[in-house]
């Protein structure tokens, strides 16, 4: 296997993260013709020794096969739609695999599964025994009991969790696009390198029909773990080996991970989107010097999270950082402004005197 020139390390472990668009079509119709590419492409990683994790979009839209959800689109409906889509997609990922004499196993997770350290050393466990024995592991979002993450479109910051969770050295993020565009594709070509730590202001050019997310949220994902060390790349499913022609042939946009790794830097991995804090200038000089975020130096709160959740802290507008929090959002509303000497009258079984504490904390966007 020849690697693409820009790997400075061979991977031995690749998660792969496939979205709506490309597993089904808008009619929610199964892409055989696609899964077929891409099982014969990791059949091809598999013999050359490479470990493959699949993470999997597409139940809720292949579910409208059996259910026309017209224009609704509540929680329940969506939910149905997976439980609906999700064997009907696990039953041709496991005739295209069988074609290579390749097995492979279905595993539902939710974010809350790699965020809870007890769920997460299980699916470690799980994961490793199934790569052990030569199953290539299909990881489905469990749409049909998770709420946010469906409100979200967050399936990305899944495939990050799930990378990091079971070390893998790579994460190739499938998609409509070619790459990362900087100007209209119809203009210009891919970037072919993002260097860790460059900024990039992604114009916005839409999003694919089927999927619920967009091109700025796989770049948020990829900076998320290339601080972690790991190498990404974003490219497109239509190449005809769409798999080989990242690793290979040099197509999408390839983000080069950091050469050191800081502990602090997996607690901005498990950010949540639309989870904000807002803070006063004390508080902003204070975290900057390695403080931590007591109640009093809080603004404003948005976006639902809860205790443990890793939450983003912004200063006139502007994100410096991210933490885990002390108290959900709605117990952090009550706190806005409250002395930490206070909050015990406030909420009666608070946990801590503190909203984020320094060990917790990650200062950087």
């Amino acid at each position: 296997m020849k690697w693409r020139k820009h790997f400075e390390i061979t991977p031995q472990r690749i998660v792969i993260k496939v979205g709506s668009a490309s597993v089904s079509k808008d009619d929610g119709s199964i892409n055989k013709p696609f899964l077929n590419k891409l099982s014969k492409d990791i059949a091809y990683l598999r013999e050359n020794n490479i470990q493959v994790l699949l993470v999997s979009s597409g139940a809720i839209n292949t579910g409208r096969q059996v259910i026309d959800p017209g224009k609704k689109k509540e929680i329940a409906t969506q939910q149905a739609l997976a439980s609906i889509g999700q064997p009907l997609l696990m039953a041709e990922y496991s005739r295209v695999f069988k074609k290579h004499k390749i097995i492979v196993s279905q595993n539902l997770l939710t974010h809350e599964d790699l965020r809870n350290k007890k769920r997460l050393m299980n699916t470690r466990n799980c994961l490793f025994k199934l790569l052990k024995n030569g199953v290539v592991p299909i990881i489905n979002e469990n749409d049909s009991v998770a709420y946010e993450e469906i409100s979200s479109g967050d399936n990305d910051q899944l495939a990050v969790l799930v990378a990091d969770a079971i070390e893998a050295d790579c994460l190739i993020l499938l998609t409509e696009a070619r790459g990362v565009y900087m100007e209209s594709p119809k203009l210009s070509e891919p970037m072919q390198i993002v260097n860790f730590g460059q900024k990039l202001d992604i114009p916005t050019f839409g999003k694919t029909k089927p999927g619920r997310g967009g091109i700025q949220m796989k770049v948020t994902a990829a900076q998320k773990l290339t601080r972690l060390g790991k190498t990404v790349i974003i490219s497109s499913f239509k190449w005809p080996k769409p798999i080989r022609a990242c690793l290979e042939d040099n197509k999408g946009t390839f983000f080069r991970p950091s050469h050191k790794v800081e502990k602090k830097a997996r607690i901005a991995s498990l950010v949540k989107n639309d989870a904000k804090i807002s803070v006063d200038k004390g508080a902003y000089v204070a975290l900057l010097q390695n403080g931590s975020l007591l109640p009093v130096g809080m603004t404003k709160i948005s976006g639902k999270f809860s205790r443990g959740d890793c939450v983003r802290l912004y200063y006139k507008g502007e994100c410096f950082g991210q933490g885990l929090v002390e108290f959900n959002n709605d117990e952090a509303k009550k706190l806005i402004g409250v002395k930490s000497t206070e909050i015990k009258k406030i909420i009666k079984d608070a946990p801590s005197q503190l909203m984020i504490h320094r060990d917790n904390l990650y200062i950087g966007d």
